[in-house]
């Protein structure tokens, strides 16, 4: 199919399901037509087919998240979106992707460095220290890892860990045994890495993408496109 007639199939797609009456307004009450979103969506539709960059800016309110995700995930192409922080990645992925999930079939998966997840080996060390493993808080955190659909992420096991404790606890990329490490099967690092192998859209963070870079993509899967949301927050 010629770039033209790609691009043209894509805007209209897209626009189907962004304007009034189409696709998101009928999973989402009291749902109105943005004109910046809708253009946007277009923008983004154009560099997908044609393989340009695109640099966009614009105000609160428009809708940017939506009108880049849709583009990229109705092209069929693999993504990664890069956010500034933690804060705006946990959005998108929670927030934002299980709503389109809602009518468009597509996978996502949630990447974060290894800090930022339990590692199973230490924390079975940990255990035989009778001064950590009596500490109730401790236990709590214990606890909340027997969840079966855990991701090990830090940030939503729902236990807030005193920093010298999370330290001792989360994965550390000069420690890591990998393949050796007896808790292989069960780890939460493995598991978040394959999960991104098979996904469509990643969703990383600024520090990430560029710690991938420097080590020539040995972290993150390969991909067709790259967004970087907030990219004025990249220099930095």
């Amino acid at each position: 199919m010629r770039v033209e007639n790609t691009t043209h199939w894509l805007v209209g797609r897209v626009l189907a399901d962004l304007c009034q009456g189409g696709t998101l307004s009928s999973h989402l009450p009291g749902y109105k037509e943005r004109p910046a979103q809708l253009a946007m969506a277009t923008y983004v539709a154009t560099a997908l087919t044609s393989g340009k960059p695109a640099i966009i800016e614009d105000g609160t309110g428009v809708g940017k998240s939506l009108a880049y995700l849709l583009p990229t995930i109705r092209s069929g192409q693999t993504a990664l979106i890069s956010t500034a922080n933690k804060a705006l990645q946990e959005q998108i992925y929670r927030k934002d992707i299980p709503f389109l999930q809602r009518f468009l079939p597509f996978e996502a998966a949630l990447v974060k460095g290894m800090s930022n997840y339990v590692c199973l080996d230490r924390v079975q060390n940990m255990r035989t220290d009778p001064l950590v493993n009596e500490l109730p808080i401790f236990q709590r955190f214990r606890h909340a890892l027997e969840d079966p659909v855990g991701t090990g992420d830090l940030e939503t096991l729902g236990v807030s860990l005193p920093a010298d404790l999370r330290l001792r606890v989360s994965g550390d990329r000069e420690q890591c045994a990998w393949k050796h490490c007896e808790c292989f099967d069960a780890c939460y690092i493995r598991k978040m890495r394959e999960k991104a192998r098979t996904a469509q859209i990643i969703v990383i963070n600024h520090t990430l993408l560029l710690l991938d870079a420097v080590l020539e993509n040995a972290l993150l899967p390969d991909r067709d496109v790259i967004v970087l949301d907030e990219a004025h927050h990249l220099e930095e």
